[in-house]
């Protein structure tokens, strides 16, 4: 009978400190949404570079720019209110799928004689999009910390 007195305080008191951990839980900051919303738009340009045998290098820089991200914004997740992280992570995703529907038209149309000339025709070609403006805000994380993040 103790011992079933003792169990029920154990899972009230467990039941209470979850309840407690959850109701703390910290309001994004705008580098925890912009981080949340750079990571599926790194996942996206690390498949694109990985399709291309040229872009060697920049999947390597998206491979890196990725990890970075993970560093920061995994032991973020767990102290942050989810709510506007899973809609900064919603919009990354919305605006890679822009993007890469914008990169296979633009593709179509530029020449494929010269890779420069190409490359430049596809920038011109989505420098206008403002969903390709904010996925390159992607590029460089210099605005992230330089360690990993803390909960």
């Amino acid at each position: 009978m103790q011992t079933n007195a003792i169990r029920l305080g154990l899972l009230i008191a467990g039941f209470f400190t979850a309840a407690d951990a959850l109701a703390q839980r910290q309001t994004p900051t705008d580098m925890d949404l912009r981080a949340a919303y750079c990571r599926p738009v790194i996942a996206g340009a690390i498949n694109r570079f990985a399709q291309d045998a040229a872009a060697q290098q920049q999947h390597a820089d998206a491979v890196q720019r990725g990890r970075r991200i993970e560093l920061y914004i995994l032991p973020r997740l767990s102290v942050v209110e989810p709510k506007e992280v899973l809609a900064a992570q919603a919009r990354g995703r919305d605006d890679t799928a822009k993007l890469n529907e914008l990169l296979s038209k633009c593709r179509a149309k530029c020449p494929e004689s010269d890779a420069k000339a190409r490359a430049a025709c596809v920038r011109q070609c989505t420098s206008g999009d403002e969903a390709t403006k904010r996925t390159r805000d992607c590029d460089n994380l210099a605005w992230l910390p330089l360690q990993e993040s803390k909960p």
